[in-house]
């Protein structure tokens, strides 16, 4: 995630026509979801082990981590969160029918797209192969 989260801003401050591959991008457990309306990036991953009080959120750099129950008895979900909001503009795009959530191994391509939104962000789109 710390990776993803550096080559995200690398691409947004180097400019129109920057990009980045990543690959392999393996999501061995869990799934990974790029949430295309909030700009962040979520890795959800299920777990037995109760890493940190639900309701409590523990922040590392860039990354936001946090348990949910769920409705199973000692099962939770970790999410591990990359907020890019006030960073870049993210989209997702790919030739096949890849979408998020993302599980498997993929390559993916990071590209400033040129554009900008309203708020002055790059639009970064990341692309799946």
């Amino acid at each position: 995630m710390t990776s993803l989260g550096n080559n995200i801003r690398v691409v947004a401050n180097e400019g129109p026509g920057s990009r980045r591959y990543i690959s392999p991008l393996s999501i061995e457990s869990g799934e990974l979801r790029i949430d295309e309306v909030n700009d962040k990036i979520i890795w959800d991953i299920q777990t037995s082990a109760k890493l940190i009080e639900p309701g409590i959120n523990f922040t590392e750099g860039d990354i936001v981590t946090y348990l949910l129950p769920t409705s199973t008895e000692n099962q939770y979900n970790i999410n591990l969160e990359l907020k890019l909001g006030s960073v870049a503009n993210i989209t997702l795009s790919s030739d096949t029918p890849v979408g998020s959530p993302l599980v498997g191994t993929y390559s993916i391509t990071i590209e400033h797209t040129g554009n900008y939104d309203p708020r002055g962000l790059p639009l970064i789109n990341i692309r799946v192969v």
